[in-house]
This record gives C-alpha cells, sequence and structure tokens, in this order.
C-alpha cells in the first residue's frame, strides 16, 4: 500500500513537472531560440561566476597565515553568494523559462536586494543603498535603481501593477508571452550583468584571469551577440563604470 502510494505521488508530481515546467520550457526554447539564448546563458554565467570564485579563494588560502576580521566579513557576503544566491537565480530562471513571469519577476526583485545588500552595507532606503555602492558610476547606479523600482512594480499590486502591468496578463495564462519575455530578459541581463560585477568588484577577483575565462565562455556561447553585459564587460577591459 505504501509503494502504491509512493509511486502514485511520482507520477502526480512527474506530470505537474512536464506539464508546468518541461513542456512550457521546450515550447519557449521553440518559439523564440534567439531569445532564448540569453536565458540559457544565464545559467552558464552563474556558474563561471561562482566557479572563479572558489578558485580565487582556494589560491588566496595558499598564501595567508591567518583570516583578518574584514576578510571574515567579506567571507559571510561569499557565503550569501554562493550557497543563496544561485539557487535564488535558478528559481527564477526556470519560472521564466515556464512562462510564470510574474513569479520570475518578484524573484529578481528578491535577487536585486541581496545583490545590493552584498556590494553595500549602508542600510536605509533603497536609493541610499545603491547611491553607497562605491564602485558603480553614476549612470549605472541610475540604472540599477530604475530596475528596482520597475521590479517593485510587479511584486506590489496596486497603483502602477494594475493599471499598467496587469494588462500585459490578461489572456496570457500559462502561453509564451514575447513581450513579457523579452522585458524580462532585459531585466534579468542587467542583474547578471551587476552579480557578475560584484565578483570583480567586491570579491576582487584577477581580472586578467576572469577576462580569459570569459572569453572562453562567450566563444562557446556567442553571448556578445545576445546578451548585454556592459558593466561587467567595462572592467574587464580596463575601464571604472560608465
Amino acid at each position: 500500500m505504501k509503494k502504491r502510494k509512493e509511486e502514485h505521488l511520482k507520477e502526480l508530481v512527474s506530470k505537474y513537472l512536464d506539464e508546468k515546467i518541461k513542456l512550457p520550457i521546450l515550447s519557449t526554447i521553440t518559439r523564440d531560440p534567439i531569445a532564448s539564448l540569453r536565458w540559457s546563458n544565464s545559467f552558464v554565467l552563474l556558474r563561471l561566476s561562482e566557479r572563479l570564485i572558489v578558485d580565487h579563494d582556494v589560491e588566496v588560502e595558499k598564501n595567508k597565515d591567518h583570516v583578518h576580521t574584514e576578510e571574515a566579513h567579506e567571507n559571510v557576503k561569499k557565503s550569501l553568494y554562493l550557497g543563496y544566491l544561485g539557487k535564488e537565480l535558478e528559481s527564477s530562471l526556470v519560472l521564466l523559462g515556464s512562462t510564470d513571469y510574474i513569479g520570475s519577476l518578484i524573484l529578481m526583485r528578491s535577487i536585486l536586494e541581496l545583490l545590493i545588500g552584498i556590494a553595500t552595507d549602508m542600510t536605509g532606503s533603497m536609493k541610499k543603498r545603491i547611491w553607497a555602492i562605491d564602485f558603480l558610476s553614476e549612470s549605472e547606479k541610475k540604472t540599477i535603481h530604475k530596475l528596482w523600482n520597475e521590479l517593485n512594480a510587479w511584486a506590489h499590486p496596486y497603483g502602477r501593477w494594475r493599471k499598467e502591468l496587469c494588462p500585459k496578463l490578461y489572456g496570457c495564462g500559462n502561453n509564451f508571452h514575447p513581450p513579457l519575455f523579452e522585458e524580462c530578459l532585459n531585466h534579468l541581463d542587467t542583474i547578471v550583468d551587476l552579480m557578475l560585477t560584484i565578483t570583480v568588484e567586491q570579491f576582487k577577483l584577477d581580472t586578467a584571469t576572469y577576462m580569459s575565462r570569459y572569453k572562453d565562455i562567450t566563444k562557446q556561447l556567442a553571448l556578445f551577440e545576445t546578451s548585454n553585459l556592459k558593466m561587467l564587460e567595462t572592467r574587464l577591459t580596463g575601464g571604472q563604470g560608465g
């Protein structure tokens, strides 16, 4: 009896995953393969950043005698990045691919808030916190703050949400929605760009090593044709933000 119930539960879960996750993702890829490449590249870039952080820390550990207080504080932030951020981003990507656009955007808001918390210890309003990130240029801060406001509009079901955003979802259901998919991808690009920029600026990864690994991966993924990582590419080519 117990085994029969377990098998039945497995069948229900498998059916749900097929209907709500697997088939919608395959449909999204089929309907817009070029845009879907931007979506799938985010998984790869997340893994690249995590691998670079781990490799960097292994190298640092070989050449130091003890951990300073400041390093311990940074290690907490790295733990958040490696242990929590990746799971959130992957969940958001799965929701996006399976056409749960609101769910994906709400998670993006949470991810952005976490990234800002990693980038600065400042408390207070989100604008104050964003402008306290000293490695961002003025224009980059404005971009991040604009994104925060746009994601907030999706997360809070009143005001702009009812007037501007709800109409976009009418008749969408679980179907692929090209304009919404594109809007989500644009937000995702900015989040991934900030995420990777933080690994360079906040965690002090070697830019030469980063550039080499990044070039290798972009050759495979054609990222320069399918993505928009201006903040990161500025740092890797010797700029200071713009």
